[in-house]
């Protein structure tokens, strides 16, 4: 499935997990609730990164206590942190992991702290909507301003109308599914086509993307 993220920036610090849930729980009329807890104070970005440095402010998952399966992440990294790993990274491999695109987290402006939400396609969407209303309405600015749902306007909730949702949700996938299962025989020739043309751009990729590579690292190519 495919992933749905967005990006809410605050002036430092930006509202805390429990704030989250209470105001959650105040605007649709449901509870919500932590599921799978992390302890934030051993949680890393990456394997790459020392077990011991401190990515997160707090990462989360959250959902509606009737529906507990249907969660999103909430995440928030410490100021700067990003990129004081990067800094450590490249002074001891010498290799740039904000290039040629900057690391997630690593582009947050000074004074500023974003929260990052992260659900699936196909997943009960309310409570996704509900939380970036949430957010904005606690002085958070959305990154990639967007069309959202008429739901966000649907409260206060009621158990029967979000497992209504949920089931119409469920009911839509699989009807997408059977429609690709139809559409298959039409769809395959067009796959096999752009897998052959993939085939033979990648020496093109490959040439190209040394040739940036040895103009970012132009050290480790003078002797070669």
């Amino acid at each position: 499935m495919g992933l749905i993220t967005s990006e809410i920036i605050f002036d430092y610090p930006a509202p805390q997990p429990a704030q989250i849930i209470e105001e959650i729980t105040k605007i649709s009329g449901l509870p919500v609730i932590e599921v799978y807890p992390y302890e934030t104070n051993n949680q890393t970005d990456s394997e790459e990164f020392d077990d011991e440095e401190i990515l997160y402010e707090f990462i989360q998952y959250i959902a509606f206590k009737d529906i507990p399966k249907c969660s999103i992440q909430i995440y928030a990294y410490i100021p700067n942190a990003i990129n004081e790993s990067v800094a450590i990274e490249k002074l001891e491999t010498g290799f740039d992991a904000n290039w040629p695109q900057p690391c997630h987290g690593a582009s947050e402006q000074d004074g500023k702290q974003s929260i990052y939400l992260e659900s699936y396609v196909g997943t009960e969407s309310i409570l996704f909507l509900a939380t970036i209303k949430v957010l904005e309405s606690l002085g958070g600015i959305r990154k990639y301003q967007g069309s959202f749902s008429n739901a966000l306007e649907e409260y206060p909730l009621t158990i029967e109308k979000l497992k209504k949702n949920h089931k119409k949700v469920k009911r839509k996938i699989l009807y997408a599914y059977l429609l690709s299962i139809l559409m298959l025989p039409l769809i395959l020739p067009f796959i096999m086509i752009k897998m052959i043309f993939f085939i033979f751009k990648i020496p093109f990729e490959i040439s190209r993307s040394m040739k940036a590579v040895k103009k970012h690292y132009p050290d480790e190519f003078k002797d070669k």
